[in-house]
């Protein structure tokens, strides 16, 4: 157990409801005497790992980011004058990258599944995925 208790994500202003988990490093231990082939010389040194894993903890496997999958059925309003001027957002296709706002959290996902209404000529349905 640390000292501090936690490691803050360098992300925690971007969420109005932080999330606390906890994870288990038990192969980082002390050596309990100088003989031992495993473990960290000193306490410090275990402290030094624990701090260095949570932070690639956030870094390599964005357990600080929110997993999202959005289904999104519409209707495409851009023939419509109303809607002019967003008509570039009709022009998403399957492998491009949208930022989504909700709230104050921004997050950039991908287009990874489209559906085509042929009859109609346009896209009924979208899904996307956190990048």
């Amino acid at each position: 157990m640390l000292p501090e208790k936690y490691i803050d994500s360098p992300l925690i202003n971007e969420y109005p409801n932080p999330k606390i988990g906890q994870i288990d490093y038990s192969d980082i231990k002390l050596k309990e005497n100088e003989n031992d082939q495993e473990g960290y010389a000193t306490l410090n040194e275990c402290y030094a790992e624990l701090r260095k894993r949570a932070a690639a903890e956030f870094s390599q496997n964005n357990i600080d980011k929110p997993q999202i999958n959005v289904k999104v059925d519409f209707v495409d309003l851009s023939k419509t004058i109303e809607y002019q001027d967003y008509e570039f957002l009709s022009k998403v296709k399957l492998g491009d990258t949208v930022t989504v706002v909700l709230d104050r959290i921004k997050v950039k996902v991908r287009v990874i599944k489209t559906v085509y209404d042929a009859l109609y000529k346009r896209f009924t349905k979208l899904e996307l995925r956190r990048i």
